[in-house]
């Protein structure tokens, strides 16, 4: 199947037609995608299919334990949010209110 998604046409599981590349709205992210003309069946493309499950992990929220490092108070960051961090970014915190922060992360120069 690899192949074939590489090619940009996949065969329908179901009634083994060629299927037709479209777009799909998941939330915030545009996945791309294929749908058969015949059944309907949809395919989603395997990274934006990741890309969405990640940023509806996200959504949720993950808890995190502060600790102390030279009296200065620090935060670990998982492996998720890893993959939207890069060096050379910028990380802008801001309080919204007492206990709640926000993180806005800028592209670098």
């Amino acid at each position: 199947m690899k192949k074939d998604l590489e090619e940009g046409k996949p065969t329908c599981i179901k009634c083994k037609k060629a299927m037709e590349p479209v777009q799909i709205k998941l939330g915030t992210i545009n996945a791309r995608a294929w749908k058969c003309s015949k059944c309907g069946e949809e395919i989603l493309h395997p990274l934006d299919a990741e890309k969405a499950l990640l940023m509806a992990k996200l959504k949720k929220g993950i808890k995190l334990k502060v600790g102390i490092l030279n009296k200065a108070p620090y935060v670990r960051f998982p492996k998720e949010f890893h993959k939207l961090l890069h060096k050379g970014e910028t990380v802008s915190l801001s309080a919204k209110a007492p206990g709640n922060f926000f993180m806005r992360i800028e592209k670098g120069p």
